[in-house]
C-alpha cells in the first residue's frame, strides 16, 4: 500500500468527500459524481489542493511572515486555538469587526478594545487562512481588496464571487475530523519550515568560523604581512581558505597568477625549477692560458 492510498483512505474516513445537495456549477471540476442527490468530491484533487495550501502557508515562515487564521465555527475553537498557540500565529474566532484588514493602518481604538487580535505594529498579514468560507465572505472581500492571498476550505455550494477571490481553495467538507487533519498538516508544515531555517543558520555559522588546523596548514605559504593580519583579526575568515587544507588557490603568493588549484609542495618544486633554469651556462668554450702557448 502506497503513501498516496493511505492518505486517500484518511480523507475518506473523515467524510471530506461528501458535499452538499446543491452543487454550484463552477464547482463541478472537483466533483466526480453524485449519490442520493449528494455531490461526491474527488479525493485526489482534494489532496493536491491540500498540499498546495500547506506549501503556501509554510512559505511566509521562511521570510518571517505573519499568518492570520479566521474561524467562526464554535466547534473548531479549541482545535484552532491549540494550533495557534503551538505555532505562534494569530487566531480570530469571532471576527465581529468589519474592515479590520482594510483599516489596518489606523485602528487605534479597535486595537485598544480588542487586544486579542492586535497585530502589534499595525501590519497586514501575509496570508489569511479561513476555516469556513461560507460564513465569512467579508474576510474574503477585504483580503482580496488588499491583495492578500487566501487559503480556505470550500464546499460544493460556495458562491462564485467568493470562489474567484480564494487563491488556494481546498475542496472538502468541513467535519471536525477533517479540520483536525487540516490543523495537523499546517502545524507539521510550519514546524518543518522552522526546523529548516534553524538548520540553515547553524550551517551558515559553521561555515563562517575558520578552523585552526586549516589555518596552520596554510601559514607556511603566507607572507609576514598576511600573518600579522590574521593575528590581529583572529575571528575573520581568510578569503583564500578552501575546504581541503591540502589543496587551495594561492593567489596570495607573489609572482604566481594561476587559476588552477596547486598544492604547496608542487608550488615549491615549480619555484625551484624556475630558480635552476635561470642559471644558464655560457656556450662559448673556456680558453685556458695554455692555449696561447
Amino acid at each position: 500500500m502506497t503513501i498516496h492510498s493511505i492518505v486517500i483512505q484518511k480523507l475518506l474516513s473523515t467524510n471530506a468527500h461528501l458535499g452538499r445537495r446543491v452543487a454550484a456549477h463552477h464547482f463541478k471540476v472537483y466533483i466526480c459524481g453524485s449519490r442520493n442527490g449528494i455531490a461526491i468530491l474527488d479525493s485526489d484533487k482534494t489532496l493536491i489542493c491540500l498540499r498546495n495550501a500547506c506549501h503556501f502557508i509554510g512559505s511566509p515562515i521562511r521570510q518571517k511572515g505573519r499568518s492570520f487564521f479566521v474561524n467562526t465555527n464554535s466547534l473548531f475553537d479549541e482545535i484552532i486555538e491549540q494550533m495557534a498557540t503551538r505555532i505562534g500565529c494569530i487566531n480570530d474566532s469571532q471576527w465581529r469587526i468589519g474592515g479590520f484588514l482594510t483599516n489596518c493602518s489606523s485602528p487605534k481604538k479597535i486595537h485598544s478594545r480588542n487586544k486579542k487580535i492586535n497585530f502589534g505594529s499595525n501590519q497586514q498579514p501575509d496570508c489569511v487562512v479561513i476555516i469556513d468560507a461560507d460564513r465569512k465572505s467579508s474576510v474574503i472581500l477585504e483580503a482580496d481588496r488588499l491583495q492578500i492571498p487566501i487559503a480556505s476550505l470550500v464546499d460544493s455550494n460556495i458562491p462564485l464571487g467568493s470562489y474567484k477571490r480564494i487563491t488556494y481553495p481546498i475542496p472538502a467538507n468541513d467535519p471536525i475530523q477533517f479540520v483536525y487533519l487540516f490543523r495537523n498538516s499546517i502545524t507539521k508544515t510550519v514546524l518543518l519550515e522552522r526546523g529548516r531555517i534553524v538548520a540553515m543558520k547553524e550551517t551558515a555559522g559553521e561555515e563562517t568560523t575558520h578552523r585552526p588546523e586549516l589555518l596552520q596548514a596554510l601559514l607556511g605559504g603566507l607572507t609576514n604581512k598576511r600573518k600579522m593580519e590574521l593575528v590581529r583579526h583572529p575571528g575573520r575568515k581568510p578569503h583564500f581558505l578552501a575546504t581541503n587544507p591540502c589543496r587551495c588557490r594561492p593567489p596570495f603568493i607573489r609572482g604566481f597568477r594561476s587559476t588552477t588549484p596547486m598544492t604547496i609542495n608542487e608550488l615549491r618544486e615549480k619555484r625551484a625549477n624556475e630558480h635552476q633554469s635561470s642559471y644558464v651556462e655560457d656556450p662559448s668554450p673556456v680558453i685556458s692560458s695554455s692555449s696561447y702557448l
